[in-house]
């Protein structure tokens, strides 16, 4: 994926509402983009020392060395590619502030101890991958099959999410982080991942009513229909989790 062609909503002539002319599904997605950059900051960081404490002493790299190092490229790819994106989101959307709010928690997360750390980056790729998998299944209702930039770039990263999903949980279990640190904080990466999401997308949806972009009961149909039609995609997803929880499965 060439990020320097890459062209968000409402730029350059690519429609506004570019996920098969659904405002909320558009803006779900534009949402989770605000929130790549930092998150992505931080799982990269938490990785690579990881990698380093699990290879003290290590005088060859070994196998878990390799897919990081292909890991710590994807992810920094993904970075770029995102920031671009909101960049040009920033537009006409008050995506700054909303940016800078995640950055400032991820700061906050980056004083952790590292085991901690470990799991949290575990977690939240997780979290990344099972949406992944759902975003690209055939008939997904998080991304209309239509050819945008958008929807070019969101297929992109989640192949390669889905590549490369099991290696912070590799570096993790080689630190020797046990069960019960993964399973509570994959709970707390979930309570952030939603609440995150949930505060941008209303924060986008509200300005866009305000400037006149999509009407309020229009928006709430589109709303209606999503949540009716991703219910069986959440039920998926919580399998997936609940399976990370018992067996440290991704």
């Amino acid at each position: 994926m060439n990020s320097t062609v890459f062209r968000p909503s409402g730029s350059e002539g690519a429609p506004l509402w570019w996920n098969g002319g659904d405002a909320f599904r558009s803006r779900i997605l534009d949402a989770i983009s605000l929130i790549v950059p930092s998150g992505e900051s931080f799982v990269i960081a938490t990785v690579s020392e990881g990698l380093l404490a699990t290879n003290k002493g290590r005088s060859t790299p070994d196998e878990l060395t390799q897919e990081v190092q292909r890991f710590v490229r994807e992810e920094h790819s993904h970075t770029r590619a995102h920031r671009l994106y909101n960049d040009r989101l920033a537009a006409h959307a008050p995506s700054r502030p909303l940016e800078q709010r995640v950055e400032r928690m991820v700061l906050e997360m980056l004083d952790w101890r590292l085991p901690t750390r470990l799991a949290m980056a575990s977690a939240l790729e997780l979290l990344t991958a099972v949406l992944s998998k759902e975003t690209l299944r055939t008939g997904s209702i998080w991304l209309s099959p239509s050819e945008t930039p958008q929807t070019r770039l969101w297929r992109w990263h989640c192949q390669e999410e889905l590549d490369h999903r099991h290696v912070a949980r590799d570096v993790m279990l080689a630190a020797g982080v046990g069960p019960t640190q993964r399973v509570v904080t994959l709970l707390m990466a979930m309570i952030f991942f939603a609440k995150d999401i949930v505060t941008t997308l209303w924060s986008l949806l509200r300005a866009d009513v305000a400037a006149g972009r999509i009407g309020a009961w229009q928006l709430a149909a589109q709303s209606a229909r999503f949540g009716a039609c991703a219910l069986p995609s959440m039920l998926r997803m919580a399998w997936h989790c609940g399976r990370y929880a018992v067996f440290a499965k991704c």
